[in-house]
């Protein structure tokens, strides 16, 4: 939506009240994906999400960042992002944080599929422009918050200069509303059968990461029958998947914490996952259902505290 005065995004008119600004590709209203889905329960369980704006990193500019110098900056998916845009928060000394959803270090995002397009493994973290981008970006931060142990000690893997930055472990985050829903129908499906074929996600609008064709071949390979799940809008598919006892995510690359895995377990199903669900071997994952929902509970806060 444009200003219909000067023709420039709404979000080039950021209110004078709001106190911190989110900066995303997409937002939850668009994509509901599970970065999506994190970022819009951050805001939603804020002290006060009225002081939240969000803004398409695509319209991240200097003069955006240079009229907003007393905001806070949130940095998520930020991949449409120009350059100039990002270098401006450590030019204008700006307060930022970063939300490290992937491996934004390598321009696919993904050092598998970086192997599929070019046949080359990925050196993306040893090109100096990355290095003068990517690596200034996050030593810049006020504070890097990674999804999983896993995710962090492998970045840190490609750029050591990292290990010193003040960081911490969010994982997935689940608003009370998601949660409250999770936990009713899972209490709804206590007293029903459960289908036997083993839930796998849809190929309709997966991404290559999602693995759907080797969880196929491998299911087919170890004689188990299985089911796609169909694609449903977010609290619908929640729905579908519960009438299951297993579900089956085998993600292609690493999968930094991988929201399906932890909706599935809280849905009471058997998971089948790989090594590349980098959040599978973490103690709040392998606690009591009762566990896993009490820190689920306590990330929004844990989040919000740091944000200082």
């Amino acid at each position: 939506m444009r200003n219909v005065f000067t023709n420039l995004p709404v979000e080039f008119h950021v209110p004078k009240f709001i106190k911190t600004i989110f900066v995303s590709d997409f937002f939850a209203n668009e994509v509901q994906g599970g970065a999506e889905l994190t970022t819009e329960a951050l805001i939603n369980q804020s002290s006060n999400p009225n002081n939240i704006f969000k803004m398409h990193a695509s319209s991240l500019t200097e003069e955006i960042i240079k009229a907003n110098k007393d905001k806070t900056f949130i940095l998520t998916n930020f991949v449409s992002a120009s350059v100039e845009g990002l270098s401006a928060l450590r030019e204008h000394n700006v307060k930022y944080y970063i939300i490290e959803y992937d491996y934004k270090y390598c321009r696919f995002r993904s050092e598998g599929l970086h192997l599929i397009q070019t046949k080359k493994a990925c050196d993306c973290y040893k090109n100096e422009h990355i290095k003068e981008v990517i690596l200034k970006l996050f030593l810049g931060a006020e504070a890097v918050f990674w999804m999983s142990e896993a995710q962090k000690k492998h970045q840190i893997s490609r750029l050591s200069e990292l290990a010193d930055k003040q960081s911490f472990i969010l994982s997935s985050v689940f608003d009370e509303f998601s949660l409250n829903k999770i936990d009713f129908i899972y209490n709804s499906n206590l007293d029903k059968p459960k289908k036997e074929e083993v839930a796998i996600l849809s190929k309709e609008g997966s991404t290559w990461i999602k693995g759907i064709e080797s969880t196929e071949a491998f299911l087919k390979l170890d004689g188990k029958n299985f089911a796609h799940l169909p694609k449903k809008p977010y609290y619908e598919f929640l729905v579908e998947l519960a009438k299951y006892k297993t579900f089956c995510f085998r993600p292609s690359d690493k999968d930094t914490c991988p929201r399906v895995t932890i909706e599935a377990k809280l849905l009471g199903l058997d998971l089948i996952l790989n090594k590349n669900v980098q959040h599978k071997d973490e103690a709040w994952f392998n606690g009591t259902r009762e566990e896993i929902v009490t820190y689920l509970k306590s990330r929004p806060a844990f989040f919000w505290e740091k944000i200082v």
